[in-house]
């Protein structure tokens, strides 16, 4: 099989195929604007210009309306009778703790707001320990090194327990060309660890050359400029082969060698830990349209209408036309200090010696012209004003169905967004049930809320869990 040489995964091969997946990704989603992209959500504008910010505007409008702010789901099962329905109480109990414990909602609000940014976002799903690409039989946990200090010190991280976290697209990889996410034939992530660290891990193999590699351009660069740290750094690439069922970590910037292969038991029905979530999906590429993309042109024009608008204002502020000679510099300052009833002494006539102008207005066009930019951008999000916690101008009062109305038609496209996320949380739920019935072996403790709202403590197993067929709903 392509790829492999007789058993092993042929390093060079899977190179020049992780390098052909970057370049077409930076391509099709435009990485080259991503940085600036950054800098307009931050405010980091020319100080020349004076800006109107719709880029912050929509993130902080959009995102919280997509996000689940308390992501529960509820269990109901496939199967009749009382025994399947106690199970199905149990897994959703298990289900609704877990994903406090995992943080989901942190993890949901990233992705969303890197899916607005950039049209794509990358959620993945491990077990145990964050370096770790395949839970080992008995209780998965990060090692430690032999002198007795840790290799793994993210927080958050549990022994034995799911976990989920938004994975950055510049280190996301997949095949070159595929129209969606579920055509790849592998999927590739970039992570960036210390030297050190990558020789004392136990978990691989073949390190005794790993050597500094400075930082991998397509991870660790960002609009600062490459990351420098004291600390010498090793990039990996970890794969995961959906053909055969594997997954492999290489360091092809500094071995030819493979540092970890084995059989992954992360892929489950033909799919892998790693879920994109896209709100505007292109039906050529996989990757999703970036708001961002659609809403510069829109930033730009703006911009330049407001910084037209403070230099007119500039021009139309009140001036003092002075006869020669007729102010000294002592009077020129008194007649603009802000002191009552200050005495200038002039030499000439009030009257006819000193006039105040105006050299100039701010055109009712530039009013105009920002006015229909933002009907532009309102148009483009599908939001009105009040969406935007405005009141309408003018606005005398409505009848209770045309406030529905307009509510209604508003948030059509933030459904259809919320949609997306809770098919994502349904999914990552359905591939946490697969690995928890494989790997909770040992016999553990849960309480359910029993009959007259009693609680009930309950013992259970993955394996008795797996005996149920259960349905899931995020709520």
């Amino acid at each position: 099989m392509q790829g492999y040489k007789r058993t092993a995964p042929d390093v060079g091969w899977w190179v020049e195929q992780i390098r052909a997946g970057e370049k077409w990704r930076d391509d099709v989603t435009h990485r080259n604007r991503w940085s600036i992209w950054r800098k307009y959500y931050r405010g980091d504008f020319d100080k020349r210009v004076l800006p109107k910010n719709i880029f912050f505007t929509m993130t902080r409008t959009i995102v919280p309306r997509i996000y689940f702010r308390n992501p529960s789901v509820s269990i109901t099962p496939c199967k009749p009778g009382p025994t399947h329905a106690i199970l199905a109480r149990i897994l959703e109990r298990i289900d609704n703790k877990i994903i406090s414990m995992m943080r989901i909602k942190r993890a949901m609000k990233m992705l969303s707001q890197t899916t607005f940014h950039f049209g794509t976002g990358i959620g993945t799903l491990g077990f145990g320990a964050l370096y770790t690409p395949t839970p080992d039989f008995g209780v998965t946990e990060p090692p430690l090194t032999k002198e007795g200090y840790n290799l793994e010190y993210r927080q958050g991280m549990l022994p034995n327990m799911p976990w989920f976290l938004p994975t950055p697209l510049e280190s996301f990889v997949v095949p070159q060309g595929i129209r969606s996410f579920e055509e790849a034939f592998y999927n590739a992530i970039w992570v960036t660890r210390p030297v050190e660290e990558v020789k004392a891990d136990p978990r691989f193999k073949n390190t005794k050359d790993i050597k500094s590699t400075g930082n991998h351009l397509s991870y660790r660069q960002t609009d600062l400029g490459d990351i420098y740290t004291p600390i010498d750094m090793v990039s990996l690439c970890q794969v995961r082969d959906y053909r055969t069922g594997r997954v492999f970590v290489l360091a092809p910037d500094c071995s030819d060698k493979v540092l970890l292969d084995t059989h992954d038991d992360m892929q489950y029905n033909n799919g892998g830990p790693h879920y994109p979530l896209i709100f505007n999906p292109d039906d050529e590429r996989a990757y999703g349209v970036a708001d961002s993309k659609i809403l510069e042109p829109i930033q730009l024009e703006l911009n330049e209408t407001k910084t037209l608008t403070m230099k007119h204002r500039r021009l139309a502020l009140v001036k003092a036309f002075v006869k020669m000679k007729v102010l000294s510099e002592e009077a020129a300052q008194r007649m603009v200090s802000p002191e009552v009833a200050a005495v200038v002494e002039i030499d000439g006539e009030p009257q006819t010696d000193i006039k105040f102008m105006e050299v100039g207005r701010i055109p009712q066009d530039l009013i105009m012209h920002e006015q229909n930019l933002m009907q532009d951008v309102r148009e483009t999000s599908g939001f009105g004003r009040n969406q935007f916690g405005e009141y309408m101008p003018g606005s005398g009062r409505h009848t209770a169905m045309e406030a529905e109305i307009v509510k209604m038609a508003s948030e059509i496209r933030v459904d259809e967004r919320r949609d997306e996320l809770a098919d994502l949380l349904t999914t990552v739920i359905n591939h946490v049930h697969d690995v928890v019935f494989k790997h909770w072996t040992q016999q553990q403790v849960i309480d359910i809320v029993g009959p007259m709202g009693l609680p009930i403590w309950v013992q259970f197993t993955g394996q008795m869990l797996k005996a149920g067929a259960y349905e899931v709903h995020v709520d």
